[in-house]
């Protein structure tokens, strides 16, 4: 799914290692993130505009008799959503909002989507204005990454809302994008892909929830006359996947003893434009957005690293791409 007003549907063949397109469902324009939970797909509506009044969206839709059917949707109140979570046990979907520099919490009964709660706006005086990208939660916090502060607010879900308990500032310039926690030891850390610098910063938190930087590490190895940006980077058995922009590459790193990362290969792409990627046992699809493909690699099961397979066209500027089960 991505920049326009279609979601391509592809089947992976696991002996002939291919993807083929088995259909399209038309949908709302601009789906540029989707989350899957059990059966319910959540999606937000990347615009300025939404059901007539001002404002993103939030959409839930079920596949019934093999078409994507929406059954609620909400307008955030916010503009321009990049990313939603859906957090069961508390029983509210959480977006950060990029264009708004907020994020909207919106109440649920069981998989329905409610009324929007609560909005946090974080307003002017940082490097730029603010830019929520991503929202995730670990343990019982919820972590909030704001690219254009250049920081991840953390918070606890009381009564249904949001209490902040903690901002971390990162590197000033680093532009945080997207955040993954990982780690082979009983400590886990928290990964940062900066999108406005060449970087991946590792942290560990303490009990007071302060980031302590451990590594600032080369992200992908660029021409000078190329300015690059990072996209999404992934952890998966052992291993941690980011994405970059402009150049083009898939950059994977080892997740030593000591949760200290360590840079095993850069694996060139098809295109310039990795938005997103995604990962299941041993495959990795990547979504190109400016050259309008999806490309296939095989990850190694030990190893973890890629070995690029073949492209296939997709709807017009995807941004997203996910298994679904």
């Amino acid at each position: 799914s991505g920049y326009n007003s279609e979601i391509g549907v592809y089947e992976y063949n696991p002996l002939t290692r291919q993807l083929t397109q088995q259909k399209s469902w038309d949908v709302d324009p601009n789906l540029s993130w989707i989350t899957q939970v059990k059966d319910s797909f959540y999606a937000i509506h990347e615009v300025f505009e939404f059901n007539g009044q001002p404002g993103g969206g939030l959409s839930r839709w079920q596949v019934e008799n093999g078409d994507l059917v929406k059954k609620e949707s909400v307008n955030l109140n916010s503009t321009g959503p990049a990313h939603v979570y859906i957090d069961q046990e508390h029983s509210i979907a959480v977006t950060a909002n990029y264009g708004g520099g907020s994020v909207t919490v919106v109440s649920m009964q069981g998989a329905n989507l409610g009324e929007v709660t609560q909005v946090i706006e974080y307003g002017e005086g940082c490097r730029d204005k603010s830019h929520p990208h991503q929202v995730l939660k670990s343990g019982e916090n919820i972590y909030v990454v704001d690219l254009g502060c250049d920081a991840i607010y953390t918070y606890r879900v009381n009564g249904g809302k949001l209490e902040q308990t903690m901002t971390n500032q990162v590197e000033a310039g680093c532009g945080p994008r997207h955040m993954v926690f990982t780690g082979v030891s009983d400590e886990e850390v928290a990964v940062v892909l900066c999108e406005q610098m060449n970087n991946i910063l590792v942290f560990k938190e303490s009990q007071d929830g302060q980031f302590i930087q451990t590594q600032k590490l080369d992200f992908a190895t660029k021409p000078d006359d190329k300015v690059i940006y990072g996209a999404e980077i992934l952890a998966h058995n052992g291993h941690v996947y980011a994405s970059s922009r402009g150049e083009g590459v898939i950059v994977v790193y080892l997740v030593g003893l000591d949760n200290h990362l360590y840079k095993i290969q850069e694996m060139p792409l098809k295109g310039t434009w990795p938005r997103s990627f995604a990962i299941k046992d041993d495959i990795l699809v990547s979504a190109d957005q400016k050259g309008d493909h999806v490309q296939i690699f095989t990850v190694h099961p030990y190893s973890g690293m890629l070995v690029a397979g073949g492209s296939l066209d997709t709807p017009k500027a995807p941004a997203f791409v996910m298994f679904y089960d």
